[in-house]
């Protein structure tokens, strides 16, 4: 097969992720909306953990993939009863093989409950991923999930679910440590943070207090300032880097 100059420079022009793009599965009129809308709310509120991410809403009945705003958003519910069968669905700003550099070695569904700082995880191998041009696709609950659902007790909680992908994958148990230690690092950090910020307020109270002569009304100089306490970070290993790809929260009644 012959091919002429032109052709070639085309090809050769094309970026890398040309025919996934052009392969991947159409957006409805309510995904390309609440994707943007989302992305938008968590910029403002400086959710960077999750920018850039999509969402997972939830319904009593199958949400249609490309449904229109206002047929989705009359579906959409966030309390369910455990003895009830209910929906979720999945909404990615990109297909599958778009989200990551590369093709992930697995998908994890965290469920936190009630806000836990450590979450119930179940992983997906690359085996069972969804198809690599899918932009959205449904969870169905309790069957996906009948191990988690059965687990949480009586009462009524709050259920979040974030999908992460996972570049290396873990058995369940050294996956579930990682984030336990992680998620143990984070609160450390967040306590000396709060530990320092007490320590200055407490020296400027001390400050105002020796400087203080309401006859005088000499202003107090301000505190100085303690030397900064440096953050926990969890060693990033590229290779071993999970990323956010979508969240979604609900009510569960036990």
């Amino acid at each position: 097969m012959r091919f002429s100059v032109l052709t070639l420079f085309l090809l050769f022009a094309l970026p890398a992720n040309y025919f996934s793009q052009s392969s991947s599965q159409p957006q409805g009129e309510y995904h390309r909306n609440i994707v943007k809308k989302t992305d938008m709310e968590r910029r403002k509120l400086k959710h960077k953990d999750y920018v850039g991410g999509g969402i997972i809403l939830f319904s009593k009945k199958d949400i249609p993939r490309e449904g229109k705003t206002k047929e989705v958003e009359m579906m959409l519910r966030s309390e369910f009863k455990a003895d009830e069968k209910f929906v979720g669905r999945i909404y990615l700003p990109r297909a599958v093989d778009l989200m990551d550099n590369k093709t992930p070695e697995a998908i994890a569904y965290r469920i936190y409950v009630d806000n836990a700082a450590t979450p119930m995880v179940k992983q997906i191998s690359n085996k069972k991923l969804p198809d690599a041009t899918w932009s959205s696709w449904l969870l169905d609950f309790p069957d996906n999930f009948q191990t988690e659902m059965n687990s949480i007790g009586g009462g009524t909680h709050s259920v979040r679910i974030e999908l992460w992908s996972i570049n290396a994958y873990e058995d369940a148990d050294s996956y579930e440590k990682r984030l336990e230690k992680e998620a143990k690092e984070a609160e450390e950090a967040k306590q000396k943070e709060k530990e320092a910020q007490e320590a200055q307020d407490a020296a400027a109270t001390e400050n105002n207090r020796e400087t203080g002569d309401k006859k005088t009304a000499v202003k107090a100089r301000p505190a100085p300032k303690p030397h900064p306490v440096a953050k926990a970070k969890v060693k990033e290993d590229k290779v071993n880097k999970d990323h956010f790809w979508a969240m979604g929260e609900f009510t569960l009644v036990k």
